[in-house]
């Protein structure tokens, strides 16, 4: 999966952390998490929960994640910066 331009990913990240507290569930995070979790299990290789959480959340806001956890490359449609 390729990146967006920079100034989409910024623009991203201004959006997610504009209201300066936690970003929460809504209901289109909710149906993304339970696309991840069902695409997991289906496959056999389920990861930590909050990780599903996590992934649902940057795949709604369009950003990559930076992780050095190679578990969150089985996540079709998120893209991942590695850190390991």
């Amino acid at each position: 999966m390729s990146l967006k331009p920079a100034g989409q990913t910024a623009t991203g990240l201004i959006n997610l952390f504009a209201g300066g507290g936690p970003a929460f569930a809504d209901r289109s995070n909710r149906q993304e998490y339970g696309r991840i979790k069902a695409e997991l299990a289906r496959a056999g290789t389920p990861i930590p929960e909050n990780d599903v959480w996590i992934a649902a959340q940057a795949i709604e806001q369009g950003l990559p994640l930076a992780t050095c956890d190679a578990h969150f490359g089985r996540i079709n449609r998120l893209v991942v910066l590695d850190w390991s």
